[in-house]
């Protein structure tokens, strides 16, 4: 008795154009490039920016409550951005090796639902005949995505998953905190002063990548390939200019803060230039403030990304909450 439901054997024959596969794999890898750029721009609004992060300017238990459940939520929305271009990538990679089926298969008729499922490496899945040598590493075994990640130096390191493994205070003062990382390797974190150097290896002992930051935002990373060799770094410096400005009835502080973002690369030219600019103006009379997000690339002045923040409460600092106090207990006395 036939068991197979007729949707898997009826219906137009399969046309699989190995050229169209690949050419779809490609547009698949391309969408996944596009989604990380995004990841790493545009997409890291929904976490806020500048002073703009929190909900309750007064640091009110509810606001803080808002505040929490929007940042988890921006969490879960980056790391499902994360996910679905390792998903991208992954489906390309399989589209590619099931294009290299159809090409070299006996008369193009070779792939099957095995051969599918060896392609996405699932469990119970045997390597079909006529697969393409390169499809493999000098070891036989298969290039999978996290080969393809190791062998060009990065690494998984998740810091929330690290395990901390002990920490020193050397003769200068500098404190140094080590970690063993979810994936083998090493990470130390350096505090010296203000400035704060992290410095991460892979299981195999190769650095991945070092940043050091100051306090005010500046920061400097460097990137290493699978040897350890510097392969380019991203500076960000973070300038401050203060002005004033008058009018009739009121008086303005106005504060420019500028991140500057250059892409280096292993010779140390520079290969790209943004700016992040946040423009504030305080009403010093009514303690309230508006505040101005632009960004522009290179020597270019156009404005891009433009973000306006209406007038709003100066936060709450330690001077308000004793005052809040004092006037509280100023009440109770005179309740008394």
């Amino acid at each position: 008795m036939n068991n197979v439901p007729g949707w898997a054997t009826e219906g137009l024959e399969l046309k699989a154009d190995p050229n169209q596969l690949k050419g779809y794999a490609t547009n698949l890898a391309t969408v996944a490039e596009n989604l990380k750029d995004d990841a790493n721009g545009p997409a890291m609004a929904v976490f806020g920016g500048g002073e703009d992060v929190s909900i309750s300017t007064g640091g009110m238990a509810e606001g803080q409550i808002a505040q929490d459940l929007d940042a988890r939520n921006a969490r879960e929305m980056m790391a499902f951005l994360g996910d679905q271009y390792k998903e991208l990538v992954a489906h390309s990679a399989a589209t590619h090796i099931l294009a290299d089926m159809y090409e070299t298969g006996a008369n193009n008729h070779a792939i099957s639902l095995n051969s599918i499922l060896w392609a996405y490496q699932e469990p119970g899945a045997t390597q079909p005949k006529g697969v393409p040598p390169y499809l493999f590493d000098k070891d036989g075994k298969l290039v999978t995505m996290n080969a393809l990640y190791q062998e060009s130096g990065q690494a998984s390191n998740t810091s929330a998953t690290d395990k901390k493994m002990g920490e020193q205070r050397m003769p200068n003062g500098d404190l140094v905190t080590t970690y063993q990382t979810a994936d083998g390797g090493k990470r130390s974190v350096t505090k010296s002063g203000d400035k704060v150097t992290e410095i991460v290896w892979n299981s195999a002992g190769v650095k991945v990548y070092d940043l050091v930051s100051l306090p005010n935002g500046s920061s400097t990373t460097t990137f290493y390939d699978k040897d350890g060799k510097a392969q380019g770094s991203n500076v960000r410096t973070v300038t401050e200019t203060k002005s004033g400005v008058c009018t009739a009835d009121k008086t303005y502080e106005v504060t420019h803060e500028t991140a500057k973002v250059e892409t280096k690369d292993a010779s140390g030219a520079v290969t790209s230039s943004t700016s992040d600019h946040m423009v504030t103006h305080k009403d010093t009379k009514a303690q309230t403030q508006t505040r101005d997000y632009y960004t522009t690339n290179g020597d270019d002045p156009t404005k891009t990304n433009q973000r306006h923040i209406p007038s709003q409460p100066d936060k709450a600092n330690p001077e308000d909450w004793q005052r809040m106090a004092e006037e509280q207990s100023e009440r109770a006395r005179q309740a008394i």
